[in-house]
């Protein structure tokens, strides 16, 4: 390592790239924490991110993404059910090359300075130089308290070592903390605060993105991003049958219709409805969009009576 003048260091002949993930969700050497409750189809998405990027095809159908080599280490579950995730996600890819996802399945694997697992893996990344490192999820590898920032600290200070010589950009997959409340029982949103565990987790990734899943769909909320735009919250739609994601493009636009509706107030629920059907969604889309909404702490639902409920926007 030289120290550079600063005209030095502007006069190196490297072209500026564009990110891993565009627009500026992750860049190149980067990190990127996804967070949300469990079920929430988290492990599927990260698994998608890793055909994606092995096949250069866009995450979601919608961010695009640099092809190139994948590694996803997951921890959580058995070899056998991972197995059968591995094989109906490759399904969705068939052009993907074997040799582009490379994948680790391991129950006790820990990132402690004396783990042989752990030196395995990091020897095994440096010499594959891959574009992702996926890590699913932080708590499993984690030698050491979520809570505590030192342990934390170790644990980063271990990636940005293999980042700095892989030239890897890496995912984590973690967990919320339990649910807050309002002295009248909503849902207190904190935004990226709600990750579990120390703050130190949210100030160490260059992104933090926020999952959540309904029985109607779920949501892609960015929290925290480098990019010059913030990009907005991705409506998304699942798929059990394939376990893949995709944009839900009408419900994103029920949804614009809602907050613009109740931009002045809440409005009982029937007649939110009605309004979306008068303007061409169908019902299912309409409930699916309230769902979400609901689901994500953006709307506040109050009981009028029996029948009505009346909505209101609780964020702008």
């Amino acid at each position: 390592m030289a120290l550079q003048t600063y005209q030095d260091f502007l006069n190196e002949n490297e072209l500026v790239e564009p990110c891993l993930i565009e627009p500026g969700v992750l860049p190149f050497q980067g990190k990127l924490l996804l967070y949300g409750y469990p079920e929430g189809g988290k492990s599927m998405a990260v698994l998608q991110l890793a055909f994606c990027v092995a096949t250069g095809k866009p995450w979601f159908g919608v961010y695009e993404v640099k092809q190139g080599l994948a590694v996803y280490v997951q921890c959580e579950i058995g070899r056998g059910q991972f197995r059968n995730r591995v094989r109906t996600m490759a399904q969705n890819f068939p052009e993907a090359s074997p040799e582009q996802v490379r994948l680790l399945s391991s129950l006790t694997i820990k990132t402690h300075p004396t783990s042989h697992e752990w030196a395995e893996l990091t020897d095994e990344v440096v010499r594959l130089r891959p574009t992702l490192l996926i890590l699913d999820p932080q708590f499993k590898l984690l030698w050491g308290d979520e809570n505590s920032a030192q342990d934390l600290q170790q644990l980063y200070d271990a990636l940005d070592r293999l980042i700095a010589a892989s030239g890897c950009s890496i995912v984590l997959v973690s967990h919320p903390r339990k649910s807050r409340h309002d002295e009248g029982g909503q849902v207190v949103d904190l935004g990226y605060q709600d990750v579990k565990g120390s703050m130190r987790q949210v100030e160490w990734p260059d992104a933090v993105l926020r999952m959540s899943r309904t029985q109607s769909g779920g949501a892609l909320r960015f929290e925290k991003v480098r990019a010059d735009e913030h990009p907005e919250t991705l409506q998304l739609k699942y798929d059990p049958a394939t376990l893949m994601h995709y944009a839900d493009n009408k419900v994103a636009a029920a949804d614009k219709v809602v907050l613009g509706m109740l931009e002045n107030g809440g409005k009982p629920r029937a007649d939110v409805l009605s309004e979306l059907i008068r303007q061409g969604f169908s019902e299912s889309t309409a409930k699916r969009a309230l769902a979400r909404l609901e689901a994500d702490n953006i709307l506040a639902v109050k009981p009028m009576d029996g029948t009505r409920k009346l909505l209101e926007r609780r964020y702008k």
